[in-house]
């Protein structure tokens, strides 16, 4: 198996010590354990007695894999998924509490009176815009107080997350879960089983047997086209954290312009809950892209100079070249 040793890397970068950048870990050179296999061809350090002293009496674990903490420290396991597992368990919990936040919010005028309704999450009701961002929340304080790389994690999460939303929208399909404008256009959507709850948008100008614009259709479609740039982009894209404001940006144009096509309470001046939230994380994470995304990475794929040479070497080389 491959070695995949940050310190390999380091030793080949010609800016380092600093924190790796996707693009680092692709160099292709001999001493890249994350390319090739087995030791690097030479020593990358001075090994210090402690170092010595581990190698010769290794401790006996079945740990394979470590993870930075940044404190000094590392956290070890047993397979590459555990630490993720971990993340997503919380980010889940802190997605469905959020999810439900967000819904009973929207329908305060059913809730206020009847509290109780606000625990029987089983009879339904959630919000998508509170499962990203509680999910967020719950796996960001996960990482972070078990000293997880936080951000490369919701980076990982990102295009994940708006696949797994194109699939749950195929059940509001089933369901006729979401009251849309009519149309009589030719992608028109009709459901006509009497149980469908596309039964209670009657009195908003929609209901059984009545062609609705498809505004499900539209969102899936928006976030594959989202899953694509944000796949295509997914190593130029620096500092960590690039990435999922990237998609909340995406998600968040989709989401505000195709509400448009739905029937959904209006909070204030003619926009719906979710459509204002849009609007928020546009506010919050536009700025951010602007201010922290690195443009001399985004172009730059993969930097290649004196392929294969190890840092001191690629010094030697330019030192001979001022001489002569």
């Amino acid at each position: 198996m491959k070695l995949q040793a940050d310190p390999t890397v380091q030793y080949i970068i010609e800016d380092g010590p600093r924190r790796l950048l996707h693009k680092d870990l692709r160099i292709k050179s001999p001493y890249n354990t994350y390319l090739y296999e087995g030791l690097p061809p030479g020593p990358i350090n001075s090994p210090g007695f402690k170092s010595l002293n581990a190698a010769l009496y290794p401790d006996e674990n079945d740990y394979l894999y470590f993870v930075a903490k940044g404190d000094g420290y590392h956290t070890f396991s047993k397979n590459e998924k555990e630490d993720i597992f971990h993340v997503a368990v919380w980010g889940i919990i802190g997605g469905v509490i959020g999810a439900r936040v967000v819904h009973v919010i929207d329908y305060w005028w059913f809730y206020g009176d009847l509290p109780l309704e606000i625990f029987k999450i089983w009879k339904g009701g959630i919000g998508v815009w509170g499962g990203v961002l509680g999910g967020f929340i719950g796996g960001v304080l996960c990482a972070h107080i078990n000293k997880y790389p936080k951000y490369i994690m919701t980076d990982i999460a990102a295009p994940a997350l708006l696949f797994a939303m194109v699939i749950g929208r195929l059940g509001d399909i089933v369901n006729g879960e979401h009251c849309s404008k009519a149309y009589e256009g030719l992608f028109a959507f009709s459901w006509d089983h009497p149980n469908s709850d596309v039964a209670n948008c009657k009195m908003k100008g929609s209901g059984i047997g009545v062609p609705v614009q498809p505004a499900i259709m539209y969102e899936m479609i928006w976030n594959l086209l989202s899953v694509y740039a944000i796949w295509y982009l997914r190593f130029k894209l620096h500092p960590h954290g690039m990435t999922w404001v990237l998609f909340i940006i995406l998600y968040s144009f989709g989401r505000f312009f195709i509400s448009f096509l739905r029937y959904d309470r209006i909070w204030a001046m003619g926009l719906t809950e979710a459509q204002w939230i849009a609007v928020a994380c546009i506010v919050v994470c536009l700025p951010i892209i602007i201010i922290n995304l690195n443009y001399n990475n985004f172009n730059t794929f993969q930097l290649l100079t004196d392929q294969g040479k190890t840092r001191a070497e690629r010094r030697r080389s330019v030192k001979k070249s001022k001489s002569k």
